[in-house]
């Protein structure tokens, strides 16, 4: 949230977290989360994140997810396709779907699941590997004007104990 909180060109963000701990501990969590807690334009709701798209009659141009690994209770409903579809309907035309992906999980299986998952809503998904644990999963029906050696410099601009990995990224377009 701290990193999207920072792009002034944002007019609102809905930060929803079933976890009201998430916010109330966020303080605790600088400058890492670039005290978005404290940003006007942050929103900080408290719900379960499907529900909360269910329910809304927002639309959006961004959709971020970092869900905890499929295995703790409730968390599996993030990892399917008719979650994307239903992110998807949320999004406005253009829109972008962002989600945290470790890859570690279940030797490997679970970004293979996540990514199939997405191609069955979205035109062109992309997996971004700024380490070797973790990944980035981004989807949309539009094709993504990434330019992997641009990232590469703001990710090398930041504190020296984040990552220091060139990303990489491996891409797909649905057929």
């Amino acid at each position: 949230m701290g990193a999207v909180s920072t792009h002034e060109e944002l007019q609102s963000i809905d930060a929803v977290d079933l976890a009201s701990t998430v916010f109330e501990f966020a303080p605790h969590f600088v400058p890492i989360n670039k005290q978005f807690y404290q940003n006007p334009k942050v929103h900080q709701i408290v719900a379960d994140g499907r529900h909360f798209l269910l329910g809304t009659k927002e639309t959006f141009d961004v959709i971020t997810l970092e869900p905890p690994p499929p295995h703790d209770a409730g968390v599996i409903n993030l990892y399917t396709e008719e979650f994307y579809a239903l992110a998807k309907q949320k999004m406005r035309p253009g829109g972008v779907l962002a989600q945290w992906v470790p890859l570690d999980f279940n030797r490997g299986i679970l970004p293979k699941m996540i990514l199939k998952a997405m191609m069955g809503q979205f035109r062109h998904v992309s997996l971004w590997l700024p380490s070797r644990m973790e990944g980035v999963a981004i989807a949309s029906d539009e094709p993504l004007n990434i330019d992997p050696r641009e990232l590469a410099m703001r990710i090398f601009a930041w504190p020296s104990n984040w990552t220091r990995t060139i990303p990489t990224s491996t891409s797909w377009t649905a057929s």
